[in-house]
């Protein structure tokens, strides 16, 4: 450190203060938790099977870190489906499903499901179901099928909460104005 040496003067202690910053202490623990988030990203991009791996080169007094990904082949959704809690809200979806932003063939994304689920309670909302909530969609996917492949059900209208009656979910009219 070229602030420590020689005499003491003010510049330097302003230069040891201000510039610079503390040595970096690599934390394995830390590395190892970096490779578990990229794996939990990778899978939500529909790579189930890809493989994270850290590697750790010590090369004098610094180290490095790298990650290996392998990703393999992606998921597909294979089987798309709806399971409605009413006729209505199934009357009312079958007329929007050309804005389906997920379908069969397309690569399992779990980001795309969310534009899915708010895309649908967008919808619902706008034809007049107000208390339309994002819990009343929910998703399941099979990924147990063979070539990478999932089916995927998209739940509509019921509850976790049971005190709540998301069946009797009407839309909402004006009587006379």
């Amino acid at each position: 450190n070229l602030a420590s040496l020689g005499k003491t003067r003010r510049w330097k202690t302003w230069l040891k203060e201000n510039v610079g910053e503390e040595p970096v202490i690599l934390d394995t623990l830390q590395t190892s938790r970096s490779a578990q988030q990229l794996q939990l990203y990778i899978n939500k991009k529909g790579y189930f099977k890809a493989k994270v791996e850290s590697n750790i080169i010590y090369r004098r007094k610094k180290a490095r870190v790298v990650y290996s990904v392998s990703l393999g082949k992606p998921s597909t959704i294979h089987k798309y489906s709806y399971v409605f809690a009413s006729d209505t809200l199934r009357r009312f979806l079958e007329l929007d499903t050309i804005h389906q932003v997920i379908g069969p063939g397309s690569i399992y994304d779990e980001d795309r499901i969310v534009a899915e689920r708010d895309r649908i309670v967008r919808y619902l909302r706008n034809q007049g179901f107000f208390g339309f909530t994002d819990d009343l969609v929910t998703f399941s996917a099979d990924t147990a099928l063979p070539n990478q492949q999932v089916n995927l059900v998209c739940k509509v209208g019921f509850s976790a909460n049971r005190k709540r009656k998301a069946s009797a979910f009407m839309p909402s009219t004006i009587e006379k104005v």
